[in-house]
């Protein structure tokens, strides 16, 4: 009768350490192994391909697309942004660049007349980012392919180092799953004992 008091205990060992190993397969072994006419490997090194295959197709359908950026390009704070960068440059290239390379026009270049000049580049170039927009959002579509860019990413990725990545995020929700194991190993060990006391 004694000895049945360490049923729960040993049961709890056993849920503990299989829930223990169950989360460590997830990425161990990361080669596969031959035992017994059985081939041991881990769930993610096993799957990289599909793994890195499912995330690109899913980043690609349901997260960026060549028309998200075609739809940032073409947003007016980002025309903007690209309008106030354009003057500061133009402001740089007419104070400092253009004056040293041609000096005779250093008279010329001040007051409204170069403000104007300026002015006029600016919006030019500002139209030709509208346009250039749609152009490079056709060209994005046909060139760039989000889904394999993603896909050769995960695939390139060092799996100790996601392995080292998810535990480190996760590592209070995979200790709980341990731990959950032991309870469960520990109340089937209870009820064992209860069976096997009132049989």
């Amino acid at each position: 009768m004694e000895r049945w008091l360490l049923l729960p205990f040993i049961a709890a060992g056993i849920g503990w350490f299989t829930n223990f190993l169950a989360v460590r397969m997830i990425f161990r072994p990361q080669r596969p192994i031959r035992f017994l006419g059985l081939t041991i490997q881990g769930l993610l090194p096993k799957r990289h391909k599909e793994f890195a295959h499912s995330i690109g197709t899913t980043v690609q359908a349901h997260l960026l697309s060549a028309d998200d950026i075609k739809q940032v390009l073409d947003k007016p704070e980002t025309k903007e942004s690209f309008r106030k960068v354009l003057e500061e440059k133009l402001d740089h290239y007419f104070a400092k660049t253009l004056r040293t390379q041609v000096p005779m026009l250093g008279p010329f270049l001040q007051g409204p007349m170069v403000d104007k000049i300026k002015g006029s580049l600016a919006n030019e170039m500002n139209n030709m980012l509208s346009q250039g927009a749609g152009i490079l959002g056709d060209s994005l579509d046909q060139a760039l392919d989000l889904k394999q860019i993603v896909e050769q990413k995960i695939l390139e990725f060092d799996l100790h180092k996601l392995e080292q990545i998810v535990l480190e995020i996760a590592r209070n929700e995979l200790r709980w799953i341990e731990v959950l194991g032991a309870i469960l190993g520990f109340l089937i060990g209870t009820l064992q004992v209860a069976l096997l006391h009132f049989a």
